[in-house]
């Protein structure tokens, strides 16, 4: 039998619960981390709910299972939101959020990222209207 070191049994342990799936090429094509974190678990529960067409988490839940904080979800909807592959709308009394992912949208800009992944779109400057105006080479 395998002696393992203490520090390794206890972060197995940890690493191997309540993990998500994040794509890092979903992340790249929204161009934020937090933007790819919140949309591939929302790609998880998608369809796992009472109404197949949209989700519903709490600011706690996604912060639960995310890790992301109220100020990075905030950023991260408004991210997904701007390129169209979220939408959210409040429901019920008291009102809460819930979430409905554009799977055509995430697909067009999957694809289209894919066709230009050798170019990362950094914004540093920003116009009035929150263009991106840098664009820079991306080098693997």
């Amino acid at each position: 039998m395998e002696n393992k070191n203490p520090y390794q049994e206890v972060i197995q342990r940890v690493l191997s619960t309540r993990n998500i799936n994040f794509n890092p090429d979903l992340a790249k094509a929204l161009g934020s981390a937090n933007a790819g974190i919140l949309i591939s678990q929302f790609l998880y529960w998608n369809g796992k709910g009472d109404d197949s067409n949209w989700v519903y988490k709490t600011i706690k839940e996604i912060y639960d299972e995310t890790s992301l904080g109220r100020r990075e979800q905030d950023s991260a909807i408004k991210t997904c939101k701007s390129v169209g592959v979220l939408e959210v709308k409040l429901a019920g009394v008291p009102a809460t959020r819930h979430f409905k992912i554009n799977i055509e949208k995430i697909i067009e800009l999957i694809t289209t990222w894919g066709e230009n992944e050798h170019q990362l779109i950094i914004c540093k400057q920003k116009t009035r209207k929150d263009a991106c105006v840098n664009v820079i080479p991306y080098i693997d």
